[in-house]
């Protein structure tokens, strides 16, 4: 079976805490030989739409996952697989409406601003076990939640077969179904340095 490589948290400078340009992630994501990203920025799928059609443009074999990572009642929750933007506050609720149109759930840094409980955990597909802003001990609790008996007692036994579909999709390299933009972007090649950084939402990561 061929190794690839996908990395599931990113943000661009469509994100409070970033100042890359999608068109700089993922040419540096190609260079590294990354085979899949997620662009999840806070609050918008704008900076994954840009950089999907970045990779696209330049002709990388890069595939890039529509996403964004929203602010919910019980902490950040990632969605994957989108196509259009989610306004749900409620985590559970985020969720239902992520499945409903075949996406996938991810939840990061779970030790990090969460308030876990059963019926959140039953709707998570994905889980991070390691972030780069969250500290050891909390990134080595991530990893034996997959395994703990909270998750696998709440764990909902069914997924929605257009994400299945989707994910199998991705592992394989194949090409995206095109979907629906919020707007038409082009690749910036603007200076990161020249954007202002915006005010702090209250998280990060």
């Amino acid at each position: 079976m061929k190794e690839w490589t996908l990395v599931q948290h990113m943000h661009t400078r469509h994100s409070f805490d970033s100042l890359t340009e999608p068109r700089m992630l993922v040419e540096r994501a190609e260079e590294l030989g990354i085979a899949v990203i997620s662009v999840t920025d806070h609050g918008t799928w704008k900076g994954s739409v840009e950089a999907r059609e970045c990779a696209r443009d330049a002709g990388l074999k890069l595939q890039v996952i529509q996403a964004a990572e929203y602010l919910t009642d019980q902490g950040d929750v990632i969605a994957m697989f989108i196509d259009r933007e989610y306004e749900e506050t409620s985590a559970v609720a985020l969720c239902d409406a992520i499945h409903a149109r075949g996406g996938l759930t991810l939840l990061p840094h779970p030790y990090r601003w969460h308030k876990l409980d059963d019926p959140l955990l039953s709707r998570i597909d994905l889980i991070e076990v390691h972030n780069s802003r969250t500290a050891q001990p909390d990134n080595e609790r991530a990893v034996e939640l997959p395994a703990s008996a909270s998750y696998r007692g709440s764990r909902a036994p069914t997924r929605t077969a257009s994400a299945s579909s989707r994910w199998r999709a991705t592992c394989s390299r194949a090409t995206f179904p095109r979907t629906t933009r919020p707007s038409r972007t082009r690749c910036s090649t603007r200076r990161a340095a020249s954007r202002p950084t915006p005010a702090r939402r209250g998280t990060s990561g």
